[in-house]
């Protein structure tokens, strides 16, 4: 629709402005992050196929499906480790860690597979495009955190500008998805009003 293409060019627009401020330096990983875009758009919309009861809905529970999704993740993470010649500084780094160390990439593990739980349940009760704009609103509070909480260096305005022109077009959308998801019958038990 004009207004999804229209949302989708400020969201370029104030990434040019993001980016235009950036430090050399954190131009190492943007091929990764260019990667990263293209897999979860794919990732979203093949989630949105197999979870969405309109669509083609597998049989599936929501847990075994997180299952299935963090094990295939897990087997690529491992081939990715393996190129990359990171296995062999695996064992070094688990025994050197210290019981701390332990507690937070354990919990680590299981903050991950809840947030991969509750996206496969988002996932289904909303659209895939809605499921992207709320996960591309949620990075606006990241990069605050990042700022606020890491202490990194601070944004730039034009980088401020442009966290908000990225952002903004979020809202109506989310509004609007809303108010279209409220009037559709799910089941009572299924509702998620954002």
């Amino acid at each position: 629709s004009p207004a999804m293409l229209a949302s989708i060019g400020a969201m370029l627009l104030g990434t040019a402005f993001y980016v235009s401020e950036m430090p050399s330096t954190d131009w190492f990983g943007v091929h990764w992050a260019v990667a990263n875009i293209f897999f979860a758009v794919g990732d979203r919309l093949l989630q949105r196929l197999l979870l969405a009861k309109d669509q083609c809905p597998v049989d599936m529970s929501k847990t075994a499906i997180t299952l299935v999704n963090n094990l295939a993740g897990g087997l690529l993470l491992i081939v990715a480790a393996w190129l990359h010649g990171e296995l062999s500084e695996a064992r070094f780094a688990l025994t050197g860690m210290d019981v701390w160390g332990g507690m937070a990439v354990a919990s680590s593990c299981i903050v991950g597979v809840g947030i991969s739980y509750t996206g496969i349940w988002a996932q289904s009760l909303i659209s895939a495009t809605s499921f992207l704009v709320l996960v591309n609103a949620n990075k606006f509070v990241i990069i605050f955190l990042e700022v606020l909480a890491m202490h990194k260096a601070p944004l730039g305005p034009r980088q401020i500008t442009g966290a908000l022109i990225i952002h903004a077009p979020c809202c109506p959308h989310l509004i609007v998805s809303a108010q279209t998801f409220q009037g559709r019958d799910v089941g009572a038990s299924n509702k998620l009003f954002i």
